[in-house]
């Protein structure tokens, strides 16, 4: 099943394409997937150092690109379900916040946004204007199909068969996202960290179906996918 999720992933078109670019995208797929299997080796030894490893890595990967963010929250809510512990989820939070607070930090020194140029109706503009991130957000929704329920489970058809709507060429990601969504009706027989994971993975899906049809936007979540 590992040879068979390794292959999947290499011969994603959008990956490999990847692979030739400085896109940050890359390194948040590293982090995050790396972030996951540490958090699930903590699942079965129970060692605290593997628990403590995954909130230093979960810090790392918040730093590369504000996406992380969302699998910072997916993968937070996680962790609470599966330490159940207040204090254990306090050190984990505040390990992760130690290892990437720094360029959010240096964003706020800097710009006075530690979220910049997103959030500017609360922090102000800093070189971008109203118009540039508006204008960011335009040419990001423009790719893609229509955002409705339907779109979205039929989401391995228009990958397939309408590749030309989305920005980069899909590739194989239609087939993944297919098996995935029909790997969702063993649900019940997975274990719970198994559970936990593929619901990690349906929400960041839906949240990148419901933001910007950007196929290398998909890339994090594609080794949980596979």
């Amino acid at each position: 099943a590992a040879v068979i999720a390794t292959a999947s992933l290499l011969l994603l078109e959008m990956f490999g394409k990847s692979l030739g670019y400085a896109y940050a995208d890359l390194g948040l797929t590293l982090f995050f997937t790396a972030c996951v299997v540490v958090l699930v080796l903590w699942t079965q030894y129970r060692r605290y150092a593997w628990l403590w490893l995954s909130a230093a890595l979960m810090g790392t990967m918040l730093g590369i690109k504000y996406s992380a963010l969302v699998f910072g929250g997916l993968l937070g809510l996680a962790v609470i379900q599966l330490t159940r512990n207040f204090k254990q989820v306090l050190i984990y939070a505040g390990i992760a916040a130690l290892f990437g607070c720094f360029w959010y930090i240096r964003s706020l020194v800097i710009s006075g946004n530690p979220v910049h140029p997103f959030a500017s109706e609360i922090f102000g503009n800093y070189i971008w204007s109203t118009q540039d991130i508006a204008g960011q957000w335009r040419d990001l929704g423009r790719h893609g199909i229509d955002k409705t329920p339907l779109n979205f489970l039929l989401l391995p058809w228009h990958l397939v068969t309408n590749p030309g709507s989305f920005h980069e060429v899909p590739g194989l990601a239609g087939w993944l996202v297919g098996l995935f969504y029909i790997s969702l009706l063993m649900f019940k027989r997975w274990s719970p960290v198994l559970r936990l994971l593929s619901l990690v993975g349906l929400a960041y899906l839906v949240f990148w179906f419901s933001t910007s049809h950007v196929m290398r936007y998909m890339i994090p979540v594609s080794p949980l996918l596979a």
